[in-house]
Formats: structure tokens, C-alpha cells, sequence
């Protein structure tokens, strides 16, 4: 376990003993790591931040280079990750000081929501006492860094307030005037410690002290911002001047004469276990306390999200400075049973709530509103509308003029509300959702914290959701969390997410009840889609209307946020709402309705990727398309750049349609869009999503017993693999393929078969088996004058004779090859064969002429998006500077290598990349680290049982020898 400290200068300890980081760019890095430690950094995220936004051209490599020190410097390899979004630095719950501050805070929270002071006190001033001075003070010139601290600092004067607000109600005024006037001092505009600091002057009888305090702020605020004091100031200035404030907490006490009218207080319970929405409640109080009027429109979000209860708790919190009334008014537009209030019924409620009889209430709406402009010009008002409909409902309740404060709530958003402010809820966090969770669920619930993170995640972190999971358990004292979780995993969620009155899936039928019918019928479909984000194409196809509809009706639900976007143009359901819509698709729609809109959808997804592909390789082997219902609109794929973008974009979703497709009856296009993303798949790499489509793909051909459909996804299987450098397993699937291709009588698949299988033995040193393979596989490819074929055969020839150090006669077959496949338009092929040339140079002893091939083909791999090409190449070329000694060049290749390697999940060119760094190290005197990415390199080739596994042995071996020797 390793302790990091950032409440104060950067600390890092483990068992109490202090870890050195030895430069300042390490200490920056691990500071930008540990203030982003929940989510990945991509790399030129962190070059732009350690060189401040102008990283040298050599910043990818240097930045591998501190990533390698840094992990040497916390001992733990594993400390520090990289996947495919960028680097991320792994930190437990209580490894961070600023996490156990937020804890204990929370803990805080909880204890006064228990009514337990002395408690909450306790955990505050433990918060506190982690600060050793401002947090992370080495790296205030790294803009994220600057607002995490800015954060944190925010947070812990929240805390350190809150603490003096319990010493208040404790009694302890006189002990904490010296704190708390230096506190002042150093945030001299912070209005609500001086609320603090005059409330402990008055109660410690220094009344005439506690005036010139609000004396003091006026005049500051007057003459360095031109504005008042907010009104909770003036208003605790008014109380202690009347000599009417209540020793029984902060709060002034309310006129003599307010009291008697018997002002309105209509705000709901304030529930006791709030948790959470801390920015969203400090954003509403902030713009309250700018002393502007102010309404609040938009506390909106899905339903179950938590709009009332945050208005409810914000309007809790800001009541004291209206004191004229608390008005809550429910406008019913996702009521069951009931109709959204109509506006002139509404007003006939307010006005009435503020004490105008009933006689002399107008009945004409306009003449309501009018009067009800009137009545609240004279009076500080707090009102929430809660509910709306729409923006028509609410405009003639908002106050003309005043100091009036209008919350409003609605599942729509209410953007044409003038001069409103939006705030949009979203999710939970994970960590609040869990702290909400174990609130509702009682103490039980704390002990076990990796079932409470199943339970919250499979809630969907939806506050709603939460609440009743945490409900149920509570109502279930011989469950235990995980029993819960199991539940919610194995079975309908939304049928466990039901308590008496309450339930998520009530409060979605409402939502959607209230939709026009063709917004219905396309959020039904959409329960359909497999994916987990759709596009407005992706809708068309399902609902069989046009794309300009379909994105219009997507939009009209992504205001009702039934749909949220996280990109522009792409749409996804909330986990939860994804159920709910498919359960109402599966009890609304016929069985031949959803049979049809499937179709389309697989029709759309095929037809689009055959496209996109054919662009990408236009030499690739065609099948006749199962697509019997071609989409009527296509997204703009004309281009090759356009098409592999479209794949990088839509290759999740392709890949769910392969097992939806495969689980739910559409054979054909299971394993036709599995054998269309081969193109992809080669191009862009991915080892687990190629053995899991082509299981899938594999299954629906022996379902429809198409053996050559079957031998075309074994074969595709089996280059894949050998392309991912997994050479034995793509051994055993391309025999499979030519055992199936000879017994079908299939004499091309057959030489496909045969030179794929020459190339895998190549790749194993079974040289001579290899080249009878090949020489096999290219006669009958000659015979069948399949110029695209024998590019490959002539290709897999060339490369090993190159392995023979035969090179003068590779070179023969590698142009012959060459020429074919630029002649056909293989890109892809012809920048493999550039690479095998560039080797064949090599073994001659013209370097010149083998880099100049090397970077013919990179450059092709580059142009293409030929991901898994342009590492191999970059690792060719590496060798090459390597052996010109040229180290800094090759090392740049070969970190780059290294990247592109991981980032697609190809074992054989991360091994190979290990394997030059290590060699390079070894030159430059670095055993140690020479030795590490050997073991790297080690590890990898003997699980894919790659020869080059004993070189690599031999290697660490000599280096530990001379090491010892030496």
C-alpha cells in the first residue's frame, strides 16, 4: 500500500517510510496521474500539461521514458496502467488523503443528519487536520491540477465552516472568535463566515462589535465590487441590530409581526439522508447570492433522477432569506391519474397561499397573472414549481419584478424560458450513489463495499433506483447486499426496483405516456437496438422512416431525457430506461412488427459495412449480402477515410449485432457482418472481439449447415490470428479451413487455405514445410488466374526465402507480388510486401535501400489507417537505426510501436517492440532496464509459443551473467 499526500506538498510514503521521486518532471507527472486518478489520460493530454502546452517533438518517447521511472520509483509495476484511452494511475479509497477528507466529511454529514454534533464535529476537524497547507502547490501551472485544487479548497472551507456552525450550536462561540477572525480575514468576501463571526460576537455579548463586523463587509463590498451584502447578511444585521436573534442557532429570529400574518411555509420534508449534488447546490446558491432576481429553470434530467429532492433541499437551505413565504406547488405533468395543472388553476393557488381572498381572485388568466405580478413585487418569495409540462404552463407564474426565487423542476427542458438558468441533472457518482445506498439501507449495508458497488452500478447510479435498493434491503433483514445484487443481476431489474407506491418503472411509464404516438412507437423500437449508442441512421432503419424524421424525433426525446447524448449525433438509453423499453416493445409491438424492424436494423448494419469495407479493401473477397430491405438513408460513407471512421465508430455496435443477430435468429447475418469486420478487424486489431464474433459467426453457418460460409469464418479466424501473432492457435484454424475447403471441393479456398497456412509455418521457422505450402497453394491460384491470390502466395514465398537468407531470390517473388497488388489495389497487401522487401535489403546489407522500403510502407500503413501494419513497420525501422546506431531514432520508433501495439491488443508486435527497447537499453549500458522489457518480451512470446521466446532467454541470460561477472 502506498500512501500519496496532496493536501499540502506532494508526499508519497509506504509503511511510513517516505518514496523519493527524484526530478521535478516525475513529481509533476505523478501529481497530473494522482489529480486524474479516476479516469485514463490520454498521452498528448499529459505531454500538453508536463511541457505546458508546448511538448518537443520527441514528447510521446520521453514521456514513456518518465512513465518507466516513475513506476521504478513506486516499485509497483501495476501501479501505473495503460489501455487504449491513456495512462491511469491506480489509487485505493485510502491511498489518498483528499479521498479519506471527502470520507470523513461525508461521515460528518451523516452523523449531523443523525443529529449526533459532537460526532460530526469529530469527523470534520479529522478532515481538517489531513491539511498541511494548499493542496497540490508543485503543479499550479497545470490547468486541470489548478481546478481539482481550486475544488478542493472550496471543500475544505465548506468543512471548516460547517465545523464552526456546530461549535456555534454547541455553545463554543467564545472559543473560536480568534479562529474565526483570521478565517475572515484571509476570505474577507465570504459572507457566510461573516454571518458566523457576527453570531459569536453577539451571543459572546460584544453586540456593538458584531455590527461594525457587518459595517466592515458592506464597505468592502460597496467599494471593490459595487454591490450589498447578500439578504441572509443584511438580514442577520437587522436581527442582532432589534436585539431578535435566537440563541438557538444561526439563523435570525423572524418579526413579531411576519410571525403573526402567518406566512406561507408550504416546502415538503427536507429528506435527512441528502447526499451528494454538491456543485449543482452550491451553482443555485451562487446565483442567489449575487443579489440578482433569479430563476431556476431546468432542475431537470429523467425521471427518478432527483429534481424535487435537490429543489426541495436547495430551497430548504435559502428559506431563511425569504421571509415573506415558501410556496411548492405541484403542476402535475407526469401525475398518474391526473392532468398537468393548468395555469389559471395555479395562480388561483398561489394567490390564495399569500392570503387574497377568494372573492377578489380574478378569473381571467391574464387578469390572475397580473395580480399575481402584483402581490409578489411586495414580498421576498420562494417558490417551487415542481412538475412542469411546458414552458406555456409556467410562464405567467414567474414574478415580474422583485426579490422573489423560482425553482423550477421538469423532465422537459424548458429552454425557451427567458432570462431562466439551466442545470441539468446527471447521474450520480459512483462513490455518492454508494454513500446514498448504505443511508436508505442502514448499517448492514457498509460492511460489504464491492456488493454495494454491484448494487449502485446495476441501478445505473439513478438516485430513484438507488433509494429503493436500498429500501428493499432494508425491509429485508435475512438479505444480505450481495443477495440483493444477485437479484438485480439474474432478473428483470425493474421488477426488483418496486417498493409499495414506488417504482422506477412507474415513473418511466409516465414519461412515456406522455408522448406523441410517433415518439412512442421509436422509443419502443430503440429497444430493439443491441448496441449501447445508436445514431439517427441506426433509427430510420428501425422505425422505416426517413433519417430527417428520425433525427427529429430523437431530438423532441432527448429534450424529454428519455435519451441522453454524449456526442454530438449519438443518442444512448439510460440502462434502466433500455429495459423499460424493451419490455414495452416485447408487450406493444406484434412478433412479425419486431421481426420486421430487426431486419431493417441488420439490413442497415450490413449494407453500410459492406460499403464502408469495400472502400476500405476494394480487393476483398465478396459473398452474396442476405440484405433483402436496403435502408432508405445511409450516412455519407464515400470515401475510405469516411468509411474507417464510420467502422471505428460503429465496431461496438457491429460486434452487438453479431451476438443479437446470432442469439435471435438471423444466421445470415451474423456471420456476414463477422466476415465483413475482418476488414477491420485486420486494420484496427482487437483479439477478443474476433473470437467472439467468429464463434458467434461460426455457429449460425453450421445453424444454416453452409459449409463454405463455415470454412470462409474458420479462414478469417485463422489469419486473424496469425495477424495478432498468435500463430499456433491460427495453425489449428486454417487446417480447419482447408479441411472444410477440400471436402467441399472448393479449389480457390483451397489455395487460400494453403498460402495462409504457408505463412503461419513461416512465422513458426518451419521453413521448408512453409515453402512447400506456399508453392502448393500458388500453382493452383496460377491455374485459376487469381491475380489477388498470388499476390499473397508470392509474397508468403518471398518472406521465407528471406528466412532461408535466400534474398536475391525473395526479392524476385516480393516485386512480382508488389506489382500484383498495386496493380489490384490491395493497399494493405502491397504495404505488407514494401515491409518484406525492406527485409530482404536488410539481409543484402543495403540499409539505405531497406529503410527507404520500410517507410514506403509505413507511409501506405499510415495513409490507410493499417494500424497493426504501421507497427510492424516502425519496429522494422527501429531496427534498422538501431543497427546504424542511430539509438534516439530508433527508440522513437519503437516506443511508438510499442503504443500502437497495445492500444489494439496485438501481443506479437508488443513483444517484438519490448524486444528493441531491450536490446537498446542493453547497448547503452542498462541492464537492469534492458532486462525488464526483455521479460516483458519473454512473457508474451512464450504464451503465444513464439520461437523467438529462447533468443529472448538467451538474451536476459548473457545480461544477468555479465552483470554478476562485472
Amino acid at each position: 500500500m502506498i500512501e500519496f499526500g496532496v493536501l499540502g506538498p506532494l508526499t508519497v510514503r509506504r509503511e511510513d517510510r517516505p518514496i523519493a521521486i527524484p526530478t521535478a518532471m516525475l513529481q509533476r507527472l505523478l501529481t497530473l496521474l494522482i489529480c486524474n486518478a479516476a479516469r485514463p489520460l490520454r498521452a498528448d493530454a499529459v505531454a500538453d500539461a508536463l511541457w505546458s502546452g508546448a511538448p518537443p517533438r520527441s514528447a510521446h518517447k520521453t514521456l514513456h521514458v518518465y512513465v518507466h521511472r516513475l513506476r521504478r520509483a513506486l516499485g509497483e509495476d501495476g501501479r501505473i496502467v495503460f489501455g487504449p484511452s491513456g495512462y491511469q494511475l491506480t489509487v485505493a479509497p485510502d491511498e489518498l488523503d483528499a479521498y479519506t477528507f471527502n470520507r470523513l466529511v461525508s461521515d460528518a454529514s451523516a452523523a449531523r443528519a443523525q443529529a449526533d454534533l459532537v460526532a460530526a464535529r469529530a469527523f470534520l476537524q479529522r478532515g481538517l487536520d489531513l491539511w498541511r497547507g494548499p493542496a497540490y502547490p508543485d503543479a499550479r501551472d497545470i490547468p486541470a491540477v489548478v481546478t481539482e485544487a481550486n475544488r478542493l479548497e472550496e471543500h475544505r472551507l465548506t468543512a471548516l465552516e460547517e465545523r464552526i456552525r456546530i461549535d456555534l450550536e454547541l455553545g463554543a462561540h467564545r472559543d473560536i472568535i480568534g479562529e474565526l477572525s483570521a478565517v475572515v480575514a484571509e476570505h474577507p468576501y465570504r459572507e457566510s463566515l461573516r454571518e458566523c463571526l457576527m453570531l459569536a460576537l453577539y451571543w459572546c455579548g460584544r453586540r456593538a462589535d458584531a455590527l461594525e463586523e457587518f459595517h466592515q463587509v458592506r464597505g468592502l463590498l460597496r467599494e471593490q465590487l459595487g454591490v450589498e451584502p447578500g439578504p441572509a447578511l443584511q438580514q442577520l444585521y437587522v436581527g442582532i441590530l432589534r436585539d431578535e436573534v435566537d440563541d438557538a442557532g444561526p439563523a435570525p429570529r423572524a418579526p413579531i409581526l411576519a410571525q403573526a400574518v402567518g406566512q406561507p411555509a408550504q416546502l415538503p420534508r427536507n429528506l435527512p439522508d441528502f447526499i451528494g449534488r454538491g456543485n449543482e447546490v452550491d451553482q443555485i446558491i451562487a446565483a442567489v447570492r449575487s443579489g440578482r432576481p433569479v430563476t431556476i429553470s431546468a432542475i431537470g434530467g429523467m425521471a427518478g433522477i432527483g429534481k424535487t429532492t435537490l429543489a426541495v433541499h436547495v430551497a430548504h437551505r435559502l428559506a431563511g432569506g425569504f421571509p415573506d413565504g415558501q410556496l411548492f406547488l405541484d403542476l402535475r405533468a407526469h401525475t398518474a391519474g391526473a392532468d398537468p395543472m393548468d395555469s389559471s388553476e395555479a395562480l388561483d393557488y398561489l394567490l390564495r397561499s399569500i392570503g387574497v381572498p377568494t372573492q377578489r381572485i380574478p378569473d381571467g388568466l391574464d387578469e390572475r397573472a397580473a395580480r399575481w405580478r402584483t402581490e409578489a413585487a411586495r414580498r421576498r418569495l420562494l417558490l417551487v414549481l415542481d412538475d412542469a409540462a411546458a414552458v406555456e404552463q409556467v410562464r405567467p407564474l414567474l414574478p415580474g419584478t422583485g426579490d422573489c426565487l423560482v425553482l423550477i423542476t421538469s423532465r422537459r427542458r424548458l429552454s425557451a424560458l427567458d432570462a431562466a438558468a439551466q442545470l441539468f441533472l446527471d447521474l450520480l457518482p459512483a462513490s455518492d450513489a454508494a454513500a446514498l445506498f448504505c443511508a436508505v439501507a442502514g448499517p448492514r449495508a457498509a460492511a460489504d463495499a464491492d456488493a454495494v458497488a454491484r448494487v449502485v452500478q446495476l441501478c445505473g447510479r439513478l438516485p430513484l433506483a438507488v433509494r429503493i435498493a436500498g429500501a428493499r434491503l432494508a425491509s429485508r433483514p435475512q438479505w444480505t447486499v450481495a443477495d440483493l445484487a444477485d437479484r438485480l443481476q439474474r432478473s428483470h431489474r425493474l421488477v426488483e426496483l418496486s417498493l409499495e407506491d414506488r417504482s422506477v418503472s412507474s415513473a418511466l411509464a409516465l414519461s412515456y405516456r406522455h408522448l406523441g404516438p410517433d415518439e412512442q412507437r421509436l422509443f419502443r423500437l430503440l429497444g430493439l437496438h443491441p448496441g449501447r449508442d445508436f445514431d439517427a441512421y441506426a433509427a430510420a432503419a428501425l422505425a422505416d422512416i426517413r433519417v430527417e424524421k428520425a433525427e427529429a424525433l430523437l431530438e423532441s426525446l432527448l429534450d424529454l431525457h428519455l435519451v441522453t447524448q454524449r456526442t454530438p449525433g449519438r443518442y444512448l438509453f439510460h440502462r434502466l430506461v433500455c429495459e423499460f423499453a424493451r419490455l414495452t416493445v416485447d408487450s406493444e409491438e406484434p412478433t412479425d412488427a419486431i421481426a420486421a424492424a430487426l431486419r431493417r436494423l441488420y439490413d442497415y448494419y450490413l449494407q453500410t459495412v459492406d460499403l464502408a469495407c469495400d472502400l476500405v479493401e476494394p480487393t476483398r473477397p465478396q459473398v452474396e449480402s442476405a440484405v433483402t430491405h436496403p435502408p432508405s438513408s445511409a450516412p455519407p460513407v464515400t470515401e475510405p477515410a469516411q468509411a474507417l471512421e464510420w467502422l471505428d465508430v460503429e465496431r461496438a455496435n457491429l460486434v452487438a449485432a453479431v451476438h443479437h443477430a446470432a442469439a435471435h435468429g438471423w444466421p445470415q447475418h451474423a456471420w456476414q457482418l463477422a466476415h465483413a469486420l475482418r476488414v477491420h478487424y485486420a486494420l484496427r486489431g482487437g483479439i477478443e472481439d474476433i473470437r467472439a464474433t467468429h464463434d458467434d459467426a461460426e455457429a449460425a453457418t453450421i445453424h444454416l449447415g453452409d459449409l463454405k460460409a463455415q470454412a470462409t469464418i474458420v479462414n478469417n479466424r485463422g489469419t486473424l490470428l496469425m495477424m495478432g501473432g498468435r500463430n499456433v492457435e491460427a495453425l489449428e484454424w486454417c487446417q480447419r479451413a482447408l479441411t472444410i475447403r477440400r471436402e467441399i471441393g472448393d479449389q480457390r479456398g483451397v489455395a487460400g487455405a494453403l498460402v495462409n497456412i504457408g505463412g503461419i509455418l513461416g512465422s513458426l521457422k518451419r521453413l521448408d514445410e512453409a515453402i512447400a505450402c506456399l508453392q502448393e497453394g500458388h500453382d493452383i491460384l496460377r491455374e485459376l488466374d487469381d491475380s489477388y491470390g498470388r499476390a499473397a502466395a508470392l509474397g508468403n514465398i518471398g518472406s521465407t526465402l528471406n528466412d532461408l537468407h535466400r534474398h536475391a531470390e525473395a526479392l524476385e517473388y516480393l516485386r512480382t507480388a508488389r506489382a500484383i497488388c498495386h496493380d489490384v489495389g490491395h493497399r494493405s497487401g502491397e504495404a505488407i510486401v514494401w515491409g518484406m522487401i525492406g527485409d530482404a535489403h536488410q539481409g543484402l546489407g543495403d540499409r539505405a535501400a531497406a529503410i527507404e522500403a520500410q517507410l514506403r510502407a509505413h507511409a501506405i500503413c499510415r495513409e490507410i489507417g493499417f494500424r497493426y501494419g504501421e507497427a510492424g513497420r516502425l519496429i522494422a525501422v527501429g531496427r534498422l537505426y538501431r543497427e546504424q546506431k542511430e539509438a534516439s531514432r530508433a527508440r522513437e520508433c519503437l516506443q511508438e510501436a510499442l503504443t500502437i501495439a497495445q492500444h489494439i491488443g496485438d501481443p506479437g508486435h508488443e513483444a517484438s517492440a519490448y524486444d528493441g527497447l531491450g536490446h537498446l537499453l542493453s547497448e547503452a549500458g542498462d541492464r537492469d532496464g534492458a532486462n525488464e522489457h526483455w521479460r516483458h518480451a519473454l512473457a508474451i512470446f512464450t504464451e503465444l509459443d513464439d520461437p523467438r521466446a529462447d533468443d529472448i532467454k538467451l538474451h536476459i541470460m548473457y545480461t544477468s551473467e555479465t552483470t554478476h561477472s562485472v
